[in-house]
């Protein structure tokens, strides 16, 4: 076998008087090193405060006396394939690592809450003095395999990645503006060599300079290497002291990739806007995105008024555009219709779109820490025929939408207390609630037009029965709550509450969102359930401090969740499944959000909404099934035809509608 030999620079010494240095050469012989050694890890339930483990390990062993480094990697396979790098402190034979580091890496290769099998392994490299690794020095350790639960968090790309500084003028050359404005690129590929990401320079033609560091000066930064040509595709750079990078000054926007082994800088794009085109058929109009450096993305608010069409592309040209998968030129991206942030970064590949968010305050470097949810999400499928509570915690401008359930009862979500407060329809005072409040727990009249309803500050649930009118305030923190991150509230307090029916069953209705959720009693964390959710309608075991559950890709959507406890199980359901519900011109909305239905004995009866003109009524939300007819009079039943006409009664009428299946007719009501 022929014997590799390679060649390693080592500084022997530095003779200050001539500031020249003297030179050995030594030579690597891979055959003869020792690969490091890691010790055991225990399996842990991760916890962001939790004491930080320390593991034992062995150094590697090069056989030559030059600059090494070590580090951790993490995989889902004992071979380590599509493994990442942990973060980790080396001492001379322990290995520190922070559990609210290491779950950062477990939330990029597993479920966030569940129990995981990880592999561990140590990579030692010799290093050039530019501080990259010597190519096929690499030295794997032993394999050490250590369960973790992780927990949920959301995590930044700064807490992510290992980064180089972008600092400039564009920051006042100040490291720590750099941190407050998230001037970074990212170590993606976890090659310790490669960084790739955004410099946001702020505005076009701005005479920018900057420099590349890994947070300090010195030999921590890279410079450009002598003069270069204005806006190069590459430019060449040297470690240490060196000229300014000032020849990308003409766009705002430069999507970049660092080589910090070659000491290059390269640019792939370049724009001074980002847009999204084609929505809703409209190919010439650009909605404008902003950029957001702390989440390294850009993002817009949209709304598609049915199933649609988009790209997104610079400077509203065609020259530079991506679609499907994030690919330049790629085929048009499908989009259902509703309301949604889209979030989007073609260096990483992003493209979501997230109706959860839409409308929120975007969670920016501006407003860093505060990324909290409305108190309300949005109701893509109970958009018409919004009751809201008015007034809560002072707040006579902004309305808490409740959400309808069975038998005409509307429900708020977990709310603070503090004062008065109304309920009224649809963000208006044409219809409106109020009554003389007497215990928590005792329904009292709902009066139309009444005095503000006074209760004592506390958490509790706003129930409205629209049929008995009467209003009741229950005890949030007594009884069975839904929280986590899928829901409004997050992991911070109950988002909603399951309300019993028959004894020991508990039901709630809720919007579920990309995350995941539990149930827990009396607002704190003794008695609590989990499970794995496997598909809508099939019950699932109910698991005492079980795993957070998640509804993965069927997400983002009203659903109905029982908790028996009797049968310890868990059931959720689409919310229209096997129901019927009301779609079409109806409270300013466009054929695209169904009106809750409630089963009344033998008869569906409608929540109350605003008819702004045609109607239907269909099941599951769906057009397999659905009814028309001819409307003759208000309180007046008609024959409901399948796949009938759409019903029309009049402009900005507000009414609620009755389905009786069994005799196949519709009866619309005018609603006072």
């Amino acid at each position: 076998m022929k014997k590799l030999l390679y060649s390693i620079m080592a500084l022997a010494g530095v003779v200050a008087t001539s500031c020249t240095q003297e030179h050995i050469d030594v030579q690597y012989i891979p055959e003869n090193a020792v690969a490091p050694v890691l010790g055991e890890i225990a399996d842990c339930e991760l916890a962001e405060d939790g004491e930080a483990i320390v593991v034992e390990y062995t150094k590697a062993d090069f056989g030559v006396a030059t600059a090494q480094v070590h580090n951790l990697y993490i995989s889902l396979s004992e071979d380590m394939a599509d493994m990442k790098k942990a973060k980790a402190e080396f001492g001379d034979n322990t290995i520190t690592l922070k559990q609210a580091d290491l779950n950062i890496t477990a939330l990029d290769l597993a479920e966030a809450g569940a129990s995981t099998d990880f592999y561990f392994a140590i990579v030692a490299n010799l290093n050039t003095d530019k501080g990259a690794a010597v190519d096929g020095t690499n030295l794997m350790s032993n394999v050490v395999k250590a369960n973790l639960k992780s927990y949920v968090a959301e995590v930044l790309p700064v807490e992510k990645f290992a980064k180089m500084y972008i600092v400039g003028t564009l920051n006042g050359w100040d490291h720590g503006t750099v941190e407050k404005e998230y001037d970074f690129i990212y170590n993606y590929t976890n090659d310790n060599n490669t960084f790739a990401g955004i410099i946001d320079l702020r505005e076009p033609n701005s005479a920018a300079e900057f420099k590349l560091t890994a947070g300090g000066w010195g030999n921590e930064e890279h410079s450009m290497d002598g003069a270069q040509d204005a806006e190069a595709t590459t430019v060449r750079l040297v470690a240490g002291g060196g000229d300014n990078i000032n020849v990308w000054q003409t766009k705002r926007f430069y999507a970049v990739e660092f080589d910090k082994g070659g000491l290059t800088i390269k640019k792939s794009w370049t724009a001074d806007q980002i847009g999204v085109i084609g929505l809703n058929g409209d190919w010439n109009n650009d909605i404008v995105m902003e950029y957001n450096a702390k989440w390294t993305r850009f993002y817009a608010d949209i709304e598609a008024t049915a199933d649609t069409e988009m790209k997104f592309r610079a400077d509203a040209g065609w020259d530079l555009n991506w679609g499907v998968d994030c690919a330049q030129g790629g085929d048009n991206i499908k989009v259902a219709a509703g309301k949604y942030r889209v979030y989007f970064n073609p260096v990483t590949g992003l493209i979501e779109f997230n109706a959860k968010k839409y409308g929120t305050e975007e969670d920016t470097a501006a407003n860093s820490g505060n990324n909290e949810e409305p108190v309300n999400p949005e109701q893509p499928v109970q958009e018409a025929g919004k009751w809201g509570l008015i007034g809560v915690a002072g707040d006579w401008n902004n309305d808490i939408y409740m959400y309808a359930g069975e038998a005409g009862k509307f429900y708020s979500p977990v709310v603070t207390f503090e004062g008065e407060f109304k309920l009224r329809f649809n963000n208006g005072w044409d219809i409106n609630r109020g009554g003389a409040f007497a215990s928590v727990g005792e329904a009292f009249a709902a009066e139309a037009g009444g005095d503000n309803v006074n209760v004592p500050a506390g958490t509790y649930v706003v129930v409205y029965d629209s049929v008995a009118e009467t209003i009741t305030m229950v005890d949030a923190l007594v009884g069975w709550g839904l929280i986590g991150d899928g829901l409004a509230n997050g992991w911070d307090g109950d988002t909603y509450k399951a309300f019993e029916g028959e004894a020991g069953v508990f039901t709630a209705i809720a919007y579920v969102g990309e995350g995941s959720f539990k149930l827990r009693a009396n607002g704190g964390w003794d008695t609590n359930f989990g499970g794995d959710f496997a598909a809508f309608g099939e019950p699932f075991t109910a698991v005492p401090g079980g795993n957070n559950i998640s509804l993965g890709e069927t997400a983002n959507t009203w659903v109905i969740i029982v908790l028996d406890t009797n049968a310890s199980t868990i059931t959720v359901n689409q919310l229209f499944a096997n129901r019927w519900g009301i779609i079409g011109n109806v409270n300013g909305t466009s054929w695209n959000a169904d009106v809750f239905m409630w089963n009344n004995g033998s008869v569906w009866t409608s929540a109350p909404f605003v008819a702004n003109g045609a109607f239907k009524i269909r099941k599951n939300a769906g057009w397999d099934e659905n009814r028309g007819g001819v409307f003759a009079a208000f309180d007046t039943a008609f024959t409901a035809e399948a796949n009938g006409a759409d019903i029309t009664v009049g402009t900005d009428v507000l009414v609620t509608v009755v389905y009786d299946p069994a005799a196949e007719t519709i009866t619309v009501s005018e609603f006072k």
